[in-house]
């Protein structure tokens, strides 16, 4: 408990950096809807002329795209990549901290098994990432009703939101995994490094169309403007975040638990 708290005040201040990041481009998208909207057959006959796999890499559905909904539904895409350096980057970090600081054996010389380690570490984790989400739903919703010209679903609306959490469940699970193989110097840069290579990974599925590849990003867990239009989740979406946080969180304790520590 003392290691979960001490690792919970550590991530405060950033926990807080974030969503006023995340709020913020969330507040600076929804800002620009009232023009999107005013001028919808102008930016409708512009984005016509646009390939199908380009605007579907950048999340643009333009049956939905000029109304509040599936406006916020296309922002997610950006706020998910925000999100998910803030997920990836408290999954290394927490796991890296006193390897980084050379100071690992120091820690595991308490009476404090290996496995209790990363459980408080990862626990104050996860609730930084539940703080900030819990405050972006409430932000962002705020916001989709002050632009809205008519009340939106919000269920709905708080629907979509939660993706931003699943999505930034699975690249904390897959930093963490990363930060036990890896030796970390960086880890802005690597988590930063992490989510444009994923992010990559889902642009090449938009082009392509292989199925296969929707499953190797978590950015194509979750497809927002089905969930916009259907107003439900797809059940499969949450197999894939089970299974990738499950095979992710059990790498990490089997070889937080069996790996050497270096004395220095």
């Amino acid at each position: 408990m003392n290691i979960f708290r001490f690792e919970l005040r550590s991530l405060l201040k950033s926990t807080l950096v974030w969503t006023i990041s995340l709020t913020g481009v969330c507040a600076l998208m929804m800002g620009i809807f009232p023009a999107y909207q005013e001028s919808a057959d102008v930016i409708r006959s512009l984005l016509k002329g646009f390939p199908p796999g380009v605007l579907k890499a950048m999340g643009i559905n333009l049956d939905t795209l000029f109304g509040v909904t599936g406006f916020y539904s296309f922002l997610l895409l950006y706020v998910s990549l925000v999100g998910g350096v803030q997920a990836a980057g408290l999954g290394i970090g927490v796991l890296s901290r006193e390897s980084r600081e050379k100071n690992s054996d120091f820690l595991l010389t308490k009476p404090v098994r290996r496995g209790a380690v990363v459980t408080s570490k990862l626990g104050a984790a996860l609730t930084s990432l539940v703080i900030t989400n819990i405050l972006y739903i409430i932000v962002s919703v705020g916001i989709c009703i002050a632009v809205a010209d008519h009340p939106p679903h919000i269920p709905t609306l708080i629907l979509l939101s939660l993706t931003l959490f699943f999505v930034q469940l699975c690249f904390l699970c897959i930093g963490a995994a990363v930060s036990v193989f890896f030796k970390i110097k960086s880890v802005n840069a690597t988590a930063l490094i992490l989510v444009v290579i994923f992010f990559a990974i889902s642009f090449c599925d938009s082009f392509i169309g292989k199925e296969a590849l929707k499953y190797l990003t978590p950015f194509k867990y979750f497809n927002t403007t089905e969930i916009a239009l259907r107003r439900s989740y797809d059940a499969l979406s949450f197999l894939t975040v089970l299974v990738v946080c499950a095979v992710c969180i059990i790498t990490v304790y089997v070889r937080s638990i069996r790996r050497d520590i270096p004395a220095v």
